[in-house]
């Protein structure tokens, strides 16, 4: 299997440029509101602040790797009649052109946008949050404890993390599947030529493959060219944590 490089965040950026994530049509936002669950204000308040937070008096939510904004979204359309302040956080300028087109669609202005990687956010000069979602994100850098430790120096002593990571266990179908595209794809950097790749070999899977047995448990290669890309040919390998794959 071809290696990993030590620091693959380039190409990430890359990636999310090229093909962000997730795929959204903005105009969708006229009609439907993408419910995210790390962002429902019921749940966190419950699990978070034991029921005491009123999300008043100057409420502050950090997004961290917002994407095209579907956490942002939901976060700034509960918090709309509040005096709270979301902050998106992306380091592709593609993904947050979406995010903010969708905002405008909406015509949400209790949401700030940075264009920069978390791991930077020590010396973004962003006052601490209350609140910070940082969903599927980690495990894109090389060095997750790190991006890990860039999201506590902005929390308050008080505040909560909603944090989301990939397990081995639970997607070992896709780490194979993964593994496979990559000995497939070995030598090819055009990202079309590896999507239809992709394509072709999910094509001739048969029913008794492993990524086809637990084909339900994943919708991304269902959403177009981003989707596929993301699940099955990310540019980060699996997430190390303290020095264990998780």
């Amino acid at each position: 299997m071809p290696s990993q490089p030590d620091n693959y965040l380039p190409e990430v950026r890359n990636q999310y440029e090229a093909l962000p994530y997730p795929p959204c049509n903005p105009e969708d936002d006229r009609q439907r509101l993408a419910l995210t669950w790390l962002e429902d204000l019921p749940m966190i308040n419950h699990y978070c602040f034991a029921g005491k937070q009123s999300f008043q008096n100057g409420f502050r939510a950090l997004v961290a790797g917002g994407g095209t904004g579907d956490a942002t979204i939901f976060l700034a359309e509960q918090l709309r009649a509040t005096n709270a302040e979301i902050v998106h956080l992306d380091m592709s300028e593609a993904s947050i052109a979406l995010a903010q087109e969708r905002a405008r669609i909406r015509g949400l202005t209790n949401i700030s946008w940075v264009h920069d990687s978390l791991l930077n956010l020590p010396t973004l000069g962003l006052a601490p949050f209350d609140y910070i979602n940082c969903s599927g994100v980690l495990h894109h850098l090389a060095d997750p404890d790190l991006g890990f430790k860039a999201l506590r120096s902005v929390l308050k002593d008080d505040g909560a993390i909603g944090l989301m990571v990939y397990a081995t266990a639970g997607r070992t179908d896709v780490y194979q599947m993964q593994a496979l595209m990559r000995l497939v794809n070995a030598g090819q950097s055009d990202a079309q030529r590896k999507i239809a790749n992709t394509r072709d070999l999910l094509a001739s899977l048969p029913p008794s493959n492993w990524f086809m047995r637990n084909e339900a448990q994943h919708h991304d290669h269902k959403a177009g060219d981003a989707g596929i890309y993301d699940l099955l040919l990310h540019s980060a390998g699996p997430l190390v944590f303290g020095g264990r794959a998780v």
